[in-house]
C-alpha cells in the first residue's frame, strides 16, 4: 500500500485546509480535482491510507470513486472521510456508511478546527493499523529465505516469486550465477569494473555500446522456466513461484510433484506470516465485501446519486457500445443532449438542494418520455444525453420536443418556469462516439444562441 493521502475536491480554498492538515503529520498529499483523476491515482498508485472527498465532484461523482477505493482496499487498511455541503449528500453518505466503510462524515463548511480534529484522528488510527518497517523488512526476509530455499533444492540459477497483496501484487526475485574467476561471459561489463576498479554508471544502456555492452543490456537469456501456483491448505490462492534457468531445463515428473508438494508448504508458510496483508479471495468466508455489498458497490459505481441516471462514465461506456452496434447492424441510432437553461441561477438564487430538486423532475420527465430500450444520462452538471437506438434524427427530435415542452409547462417549487435546450444528431455509419458528441454538442450551442428553449437537429 502507498503511504500517502488522496484528496479529491474541487475547490482550492478547501483542498489546502485538507493539505495543510495531511502534511503535519509528514504523509504525501495528492490533489486531484475531479473524480475521474481520483480513479486514474487510485488505479495507478494503488490504495492511498486516506481518501478526503466530495460526493460532489466533476466528471465522476465522490461514490464512485469511494467505490473505486474499496475495490482496492479494505475499510481496515484505507479509511476515507466525506466531507459535503448537501445535507441530501451527507445523509446518503452516513446511509451507505457501513456498507463502503467511510470512517467520518462532515459538513465542509463547518470550522477549519473541526476538520484538522477529523483528519488527524483518523490519520492516527489508520497509521497505528499499518505494518510497521520492521515488520516489513522481516517480511522481505521470509521471500528471501523462501526463494533460496528454492533455489538449493531445485538447483535453479534464478528464482520469481509474487505475492497476492490487497492493494497491490509485489513480485520478488532470487539470482545466483557462478562462472569462473576472470571470465565474462554472463554480463561482460562486470569484469570490466572488476580490472578497472572505477566505478561506471550508465543512465540509458540502449545509447551506448561502451565496455562490450550491447544494446540489449545483460546476455541473460531465459531458456527454461518451471511455474507453479501457491495455492494453500485452505485452498487459498496466495501468488505464484518459478523456477528460471539459462540452459533447458530437465525437470523430472518426481520433482514437479516436489514442487508442488513445496509450493503448498510455501502458500501456508505466507499465509501464517502476512495474515490480513493477502489479497482476499471471493471464497473467504472472513471477507468483509459480500455479493449483495458488491452489487451495491456497482451500482454506486454508475449511478448518479442525484437523479439516479447513469453517470457520465456509465454513460461513456454505454455509448461505444450503442454506436458500435448500430454499425454492425446498420440501424439508426440518434443522441439527445438536453441542458437546462440558466441552471446556475437557480442553484445561486434558490439553493443546491432547489437545483437538484430540478435535476431530480426533468430527469423523471425523461424517463417518463422515452421507450424501454431508451436511456438517460446525467452527462455534466445540468446536462443530460438521451440515446435513442433504432430512433432516426427526426423521431429524436419529436421526443426532445415533446420533453422541453413539458419542462416548460411545469411550475417547479420554489423555483417556477424552467426551460430546456436540445441539440439531436443522429450517428452516422463511420462516426465514432466522440465526433457524434461534438456534433449534438454544436447544435446545442446554437440552441443557446437562438434563445434557448429549443431543439435544434443537426444534418445528417
Amino acid at each position: 500500500m502507498s503511504r500517502y493521502v488522496l484528496i479529491a475536491e474541487f475547490d482550492p480554498q478547501q483542498t489546502a485546509i485538507y493539505r495543510q492538515s495531511v502534511e503535519r503529520h509528514a504523509i504525501e498529499a495528492v490533489l486531484v480535482r475531479d473524480g475521474t483523476a481520483a480513479t486514474r491515482v487510485l488505479q495507478s498508485r494503488g490504495a492511498p491510507i486516506l481518501l478526503i472527498c466530495d460526493v460532489s465532484l466533476p466528471q465522476a461523482d465522490g461514490f464512485s470513486v469511494i467505490a473505486e477505493l474499496r475495490r482496492l482496499s479494505p475499510p481496515e487498511r484505507s479509511a476515507i472521510l466525506v466531507f459535503s455541503a448537501h445535507t441530501a449528500l451527507r445523509a446518503a453518505a452516513l446511509n451507505l456508511r457501513s456498507t463502503l466503510g467511510i470512517a467520518e462524515v462532515g459538513d465542509k463548511n463547518q470550522p477549519p478546527d473541526s476538520i484538522v480534529d477529523a483528519i488527524g484522528r483518523t490519520l492516527d488510527r489508520v497509521t497505528q493499523a499499518l505494518p510497521s518497517t520492521r515488520a516489513g523488512a522481516r517480511e522481505d526476509e521470509l521471500l528471501q529465505k523462501i526463494m533460496r530455499r528454492t533455489a538449493q533444492v531445485f538447483r535453479s540459477p534464478m528464482v520469481l516469486m509474487s505475492v497476492e497483496l490487497r492493494a497491490q501484487r509485489r513480485i520478488v526475485g532470487h539470482l545466483r550465477l557462478d562462472e569462473p574467476r576472470g571470465a565474462s561471459y554472463f554480463w561482460p561489463v562486470l569484469q570490466q569494473v572488476s580490472s578497472t576498479r572505477e566505478p561506471l554508471v550508465i543512465p540509458d544502456i540502449t545509447k551506448h555500446s561502451l565496455f562490450g555492452i550491447g544494446v540489449h543490456g545483460p546476455s541473460l537469456a531465459v531458456r527454461a522456466f518451471a511455474t507453479i501456483p501457491l495455492i494453500a491448505s485452505s485452498g487459498r490462492l496466495v501468488g505464484t513461484i518459478g523456477l528460471l534457468d539459462l540452459r533447458p531445463q530437465t525437470l523430472t515428473p518426481y520433482q514437479l510433484d516436489l514442487l508442488l508438494r513445496a509450493g503448498r508448504r510455501i502458500a501456508d508458510e505466507l499465509v501464517s506470516h502476512f495474515k490480513d496483508e493477502l489479497s482476499e479471495s471471493e471464497d473467504d468466508a472472513g471477507a468483509w465485501r459480500s455479493r449483495e455489498q458488491w452489487a451495491a458497490l456497482e451500482r454506486l459505481a454508475l449511478t448518479d446519486r442525484v437523479t439516479g441516471l447513469f453517470n457520465r462514465h456509465a454513460g461513456e461506456l454505454a455509448l461505444e457500445r450503442e454506436v458500435a452496434r448500430a454499425r454492425r447492424t446498420r440501424v439508426p441510432f440518434s443522441l439527445a443532449l438536453i441542458d437546462i437553461d440558466h441552471f446556475k441561477q437557480v442553484n445561486d438564487r434558490y439553493g443546491h438542494a432547489a437545483g437538484d430538486a430540478v435535476l431530480k423532475q426533468v430527469s423523471t420527465i425523461l424517463t417518463s418520455t422515452f421507450r424501454g430500450s431508451d436511456l438517460a444520462v446525467r452527462w455534466g452538471g445540468d446536462e443530460f444525453l438521451v440515446f435513442l437506438p433504432d430512433v432516426p434524427a427526426g423521431g429524436a427530435m419529436v421526443f426532445a420536443e415533446r420533453a422541453r415542452s413539458q419542462v416548460e409547462a411545469l411550475c417547479f417549487e420554489n423555483v417556477g418556469a424552467v426551460t430546456l435546450s436540445a441539440g439531436i444528431v443522429e450517428v452516422q455509419p463511420d462516426e465514432d462516439a466522440r465526433a457524434a458528441i461534438q456534433r449534438a454538442d454544436a447544435q446545442l450551442y446554437e440552441a443557446k444562441r437562438l434563445g434557448r428553449n429549443r431543439v435544434r437537429m443537426g444534418s445528417t
